[in-house]
């Protein structure tokens, strides 16, 4: 595609997130993401999605559907981009048609561009959609028709000297995928991308036709909607024309990621360029354009890294699980034997070393050319750290302290300089499918949470000088909570709901204090203190700067806000892995505690090791509920429960610690 190529050159481009709410990518529904500027779903399609009017404008009669069925508790539904430009006094058009036919040879309607730009009551200013005007036979392309360019190049040509916004879709690439996964068709592979590399020389050519006559003052977005195969993949946007810095890369605040922006940055782009003020529901940002060119390789490097973290996510994820239930059926069964202890602590170290294993496994050179291999990699790594660990044996939780220290210090130092051993690491956030890209993702922040708690009830408890033991104690909880909720490092709204209150009560209870519900109330109010602290911090800030933080609360909608993650929080519940993991943990500790009568011989009354589980078991909870993960964060945080307390029951040399 040169002249792509070429105005990516002259223009600025970059790669872009296309994910909307369904498991499989789908024109009409990131059409219809682009249009709400927000990731939406939409109900299957049959039939056309616009014709023309008497009137001469474009009539969308799928669009009463798509905003009814957009998903639950979204921030923008279909149809906001076309009203915002309408309710201006603006105009726009379509120019697009990607008709095929059905499994008896019957034309098939299909003209999802025009989701994009129709307004709340489904209807276009203007434009171009039937098969007469746009496409010729020809009997090698998929069901017999092709985009005849010239056509459309005079289309929309016609549309730009009507409308202020044109929306254009030559039709082949959709074409193209429909074949290509026609199950009543056989073809190959090779057949397939043939006919999309015509598909998109087409493209090239439309661009190489219409480019020249663009006047100064016209932006041009060349965006690719959604990927090629039925799978999520980044694909690429270039800007050329008004306002777009030459030779430059596009720059997204949404993602605050170099070279990363996402499908619905979109429509905000649009209306900024148009001077038209952005809805607050849009979650996109407008785009930036910065001197520093496009990174293609560093691009092409982070989706492949990307589509081999998607590919190995569920694997690792349930040998993980269901390698702890094993490991602990056969561990509580051998707990009350001698011998094994070595092997049984050995065990459980591993797994609390799993986590940062799947950080530093990211970190290895040509990691997505591995495969299914990851998985071993990440299990060698796991008990190589294991092994170091084990030489600290000054108390019997020194070598999981060692382990969770490290994980605290990977976990800052990653995100101080940029978060990359998150970006596109198994524990971390995929930019294929992620809503978040800087930062502290969920499961990064259970894992940092729990190692924190651990670390700091662990020093104190082995301590020689408890008194400088707590205050280091607090200046590593201080530590922890700064890297994880502010704006420019850990960015976590659920971090201040969870580490404020569990982290303040167990430094009282590591300082000797007694806990009751004043306390409780205090730290209650010291979370409103810290959360209203930050979020001023970070209002004062640029909008395009601000975090999650600052857009959800300058966005007024804070109930519908709550309301989604309070629903997505439900809906993983049931359909995550990660479930698997609380009743996993309840058995263990029931066993441990109540069955095996450990509660006061592992954890005597007002011992720090007792503050330490309950902070840990505390932040689990509490971050289930106030995370839109739900249940994924209590899991990971449960995962150094066990080893906690397996620990200490094999230590059968240990003396009941003195309360403080």
């Amino acid at each position: 595609m040169p002249t792509l190529d070429s105005l990516a050159l002259t223009g600025a481009a970059a790669a872009t997130n296309v994910r909307t709410l369904s498991p499989h990518p789908a024109s009409s529904e990131a059409y219809a993401s682009l249009g709400a500027g927000a990731r939406v779903a939409t109900a299957p399609v049959y039939g056309s999605l616009a014709f023309p009017l008497a009137d001469g404008r474009i009539g969308v009669p799928f669009m009463p559907t798509a905003r009814r069925s957009p998903g639950r508790y979204v921030s923008s539904r279909p149809g906001a981009l076309g009203q915002a430009l309408h309710d201006a006094g603006l105009t726009t058009a379509v120019v697009g048609n990607a008709d095929t036919a059905g499994t008896g040879g019957e034309p098939a309607s299909y003209r999802p561009a025009a989701l994009a730009v129709a307004d709340n009551a489904g209807i276009v200013s203007g434009g171009i959609v039937e098969p007469d005007d746009l496409v010729v036979a020809d009997p090698a392309e998929p069901y017999g028709v092709k985009a005849d360019v010239g056509r459309y190049v005079s289309a929309t040509r016609h549309a730009l000297r009507q409308a202020d916004m044109v929306v254009v879709d030559l039709g082949d690439m959709n074409r193209a995928a429909w074949q290509a996964h026609d199950p009543a068709r056989v073809g190959t592979p090779a057949e397939d991308a043939a006919t999309r590399r015509r598909a998109l020389r087409r493209v090239d050519d439309y661009l190489a036709r219409l480019v020249p006559e663009l006047d100064r003052s016209t932006l041009l977005l060349v965006v690719g909607v959604r990927p090629p195969i039925g799978q999520w993949e980044l694909t690429p946007t270039v800007a050329y024309g008004a306002g777009v810095l030459p030779g430059g890369s596009l720059y997204s605040p949404a993602t605050k990621r170099r070279n990363l922006v996402t499908l619905t940055d979109i429509a905000p782009t649009i209306l900024s360029a148009l001077h038209i003020e952005v809805p607050t529901g849009m979650v996109g940002s407008p785009l930036r354009y910065r001197h520093t060119p496009f990174d293609l390789p560093g691009s092409t490097h982070l989706n492949d890294l990307a589509a081999s973290r998607e590919r190995v996510y569920k694997p690792m994820a349930l040998t993980f699980i269901l390698a702890q239930v094993g490991f602990y059926a056969v561990a509580l069964l051998c707990l009350g034997r001698r011998g094994g202890r070595r092997w049984l602590r050995f065990g459980v170290l591993v797994f609390a070393a799993w986590p940062l294993a799947t950080f530093a496994e990211r970190g290895v050179p040509g990691i997505e050319r591995f495969g299914a291999w990851r998985q071993l990699i990440v299990w060698i790594l796991a008990a190589v750290i294991t092994a170091i660990a084990s030489r600290a044996r000054r108390h019997p939780l020194a070598p999981l302290s060692w382990i969770a220290g490290a994980t605290v210090a990977t976990l800052i130092v990653d995100v101080a300089s940029g978060a990359r051993l998150q970006m596109a690491s198994v524990l971390g956030y995929s930019p294929h499918t992620a809503g978040r890209y800087v930062g502290f993702g969920n499961t990064a922040f259970a894992v940092l949470a729990a190692c924190a708690a651990i670390l700091a009830a662990t020093h104190v408890a082995y301590a020689p000088r408890q008194r400088e033991a707590v205050v280091t104690a607090g200046a590593l909880l201080s530590l922890v909570l700064i890297a994880d909720v502010w704006p420019t490092l850990g960015a976590d709204v659920g971090g201040i709901l969870t580490m404020v209150p569990v982290f303040g009560l167990l430094l009282l209870a590591l300082a000797g204090r007694r806990l009751s519900w004043r306390t409780i109330g205090l730290a209650g109010a010291a979370t409103a203190v810290v959360l209203a602290a930050i979020t001023a911090l970070d209002l004062t800030r640029p909008p395009a700067s601000r975090t999650h933080l600052g857009r959800f609360v300058a966005s007024g909608d804070l109930a519908t806000t709550i309301q989604r993650k309070w629903a997505m929080n439900m809906h993983l519940f049931g359909h995550t892995l990660w479930t698997w993991m609380v009743p996993l943990t309840v058995a263990v500790v029931v066993y441990l505690l109540v069955v095996n009568r450990g509660w006061q011989r592992l954890l005597p009354q007002g011992s720090p090791l007792r503050a330490g589980a309950i902070a840990t078991v505390a932040a689990g909870l509490l971050g289930w509920l106030v995370n839109d993960s739900g249940v994924v964060v209590a899991a990971l945080v449960f995962v150094f429960v066990g080893p906690y307390l397996v620990l200490l029951t094999l230590d059968e040399r240990r003396e009941l610690l003195p309360p403080i």
